[in-house]
């Protein structure tokens, strides 16, 4: 759907906040060979890396992929100074068989205030009223929509990136919380 209507409605992201354990190998687990068909298509794909960590070797699919944008999360201890973040223990780490290094990036991934949802709500009947409008998450699901945005941030300043040098900008622009991060 998201290759066949690109042009429709413009699409130039796919944000993946979700994850499975791999099918085979990174090389050929359906879920990563179709991230991999919509990257090859110009849109840039950004996927959750999974809550499987502190175990090395736990990316989940289609975070396997090695050219798509596969996303930790960051304990930022809720505070400016970088000087303090860790890599959440949830965070899923590579690497990914002989393909590498795995997540690529990290963001924010605890106690994220964000919106909350009715579960079990069903198209076509009526919501169900929230008592709380807004809850904590914790994930690297969480973590993935604040990279997507900021890929979407860099196509709004210019529109011809491709998903290379988005994904190229967003690597050269981090900083590495350790030497020895996977």
């Amino acid at each position: 759907w998201v290759i066949d209507n690109k042009d429709r409605f413009n699409i130039r992201i796919m944000s993946l906040s979700l994850g499975s354990e791999a099918v085979g190998n990174a090389y050929n687990d359906p879920l990563a060979v179709a991230a991999g068909s919509v990257w090859s298509r110009g849109i840039t794909v950004i996927a959750a890396a999974g809550n499987s960590g502190p175990k090395n070797g736990t990316i989940t699919t289609p975070g396997v992929n090695n050219k798509i944008i596969t996303v930790g999360a960051v304990d930022d201890k809720r505070t400016v100074d970088v000087k303090d973040d860790t890599i959440a223990d949830f965070s899923s780490r590579g690497p990914v068989g002989k393909l590498g290094i795995k997540p690529d990036v990290v963001a924010p991934g605890v106690d994220i205030i964000s919106l909350n949802a009715d579960k079990n709500y069903i198209s076509g009947t009526r919501p169900i009223v929230l008592r709380e409008r807004y809850r904590k998450m914790s994930g690297t699901s969480v973590a993935t929509p604040i990279v997507s945005g900021a890929a979407a941030l860099l196509l709004e300043k210019n529109p011809n990136l491709s998903p290379e040098d988005i994904k190229g900008l967003i690597l050269d622009s981090g900083r590495s919380l350790s030497d020895d991060i996977y």
